[in-house]
């Protein structure tokens, strides 16, 4: 039923995980170009900024629309954590708190939400380099 080792065998190597260490509360994450995107982005809406925002865990499930939270179907409630300049070369440099639920979303020039990054949230973790895109 159980199989017996017969002779010792050497114990094998332990791969190591990195985790990050708990006082790493940031992380530093690179965009390099906004336009570049599995949609199309609109050409006469330039991105100017970016909208970044946590998204909050629910209380006790994770069913969807329980709690309900808005009129969207599943939605999760989110905190602005602040508005980043986007260059003129599409890219952006910026801080996010680590190991949080992130979720983006592209800006023009009036401030009108061009697109938000609705197929995934990035989840950072300090020492793993993070690039990203608008989904």
């Amino acid at each position: 039923m159980y199989p017996i080792p017969l002779v010792p065998r050497p114990k094998p190597a332990v791969i190591p995980r990195y985790r990050t260490p708990i006082w790493v509360t940031r992380v530093n994450l690179f965009l390099a170009d906004v336009n570049r995107s599995l949609f199309a982005m609109p050409e006469d809406r330039a991105i100017r900024e970016l909208r970044i925002y946590q998204v909050l865990p629910k209380t006790h499930n994770h069913i969807a629309n329980q709690p309900r939270i808005g009129h969207a179907f599943a939605e999760s409630a989110r905190m602005l954590l602040g508005t980043i300049p986007v260059e003129q070369d599409g890219s952006a440099y910026f801080q996010v708190p680590a190991r949080k639920p992130i979720y983006f979303q592209a800006v023009d020039a009036s401030g009108k939400a061009i697109q938000n990054d609705a197929e995934y949230y990035l989840s950072a973790t300090g020492g793993a380099p993070k690039l990203c895109r608008l989904s």
